[in-house]
């Protein structure tokens, strides 16, 4: 099997967004961005996740911005895709109400060392035979991903593909090659870009 070579500053970024996560999460009772201080659904939306630590100045908006891309830096208003590279752990649930189990239970300061969180973006068409890195090379081919991942505990690693060992919830399985960019159900890995 073809392993591709790390690309330049994979990790650096998405280090740097789950370090600001977490510090985010110690003045909001362990809650990361989108739940409010009693675990409760504010907005789940990847725009607005990112709008929350935008706002609490925890980084600028060049730094949600991969190397490997060309996008338009966030200043002021609203969000888009266009002003960030990186996915973010799907949430479900309600406004005012907590995320449901499995995932929802994840999203907050943890332990889990295998709770993806973050992760670079999957470009591609689809979450199979589709799945794409945005970096550039002959690895970044249709039906290839790689790039970096960024767990609960706060770790982050580079991975050569989309399918890691994840386990949410304290009582949900671990699931071998579990494909983070698509979900059977709410204890599976789930990547979006945007939206919710």
């Amino acid at each position: 099997m073809f392993r591709p070579s790390r690309p330049r500053s994979t990790t650096s970024p998405l280090r740097g967004i789950t370090q600001s996560m977490m510090t985010y999460a110690a003045g909001n009772k362990d809650y990361y961005p989108g739940l409010n201080s009693k675990g409760e659904v504010l907005d789940i939306s990847v725009e607005h996740r990112y709008w929350e630590l935008l706002d609490n100045n925890a980084f600028t908006g060049e730094y949600i911005i991969s190397p490997a891309e060309t996008k338009n830096i966030w200043t002021t208003g609203q969000i888009t895709s266009d002003n960030y590279s990186y996915s973010m752990l799907e949430l479900d649930g309600d406004i005012g109400k907590k995320p449901d189990a499995g995932r929802g239970e994840e999203w907050r300061l943890g332990i889990n060392t295998q709770a993806v969180i973050m992760s670079d973006r999957n470009s591609g068409t689809d979450a199979h035979s589709g799945v794409q890195s945005i970096y550039p090379g002959s690895s970044s081919s249709l039906g290839s991903w790689f790039g970096a991942i960024g767990r609960n505990d706060g770790s982050v690693a580079y991975e050569s593909t989309h399918l890691v060992d994840t386990q949410y919830g304290k009582t949900g399985p671990v699931h071998i090659d579990d494909n983070l960019f698509e979900a059977a159900g709410a204890d599976d890995a789930y990547m979006i870009y945007t939206g919710e």
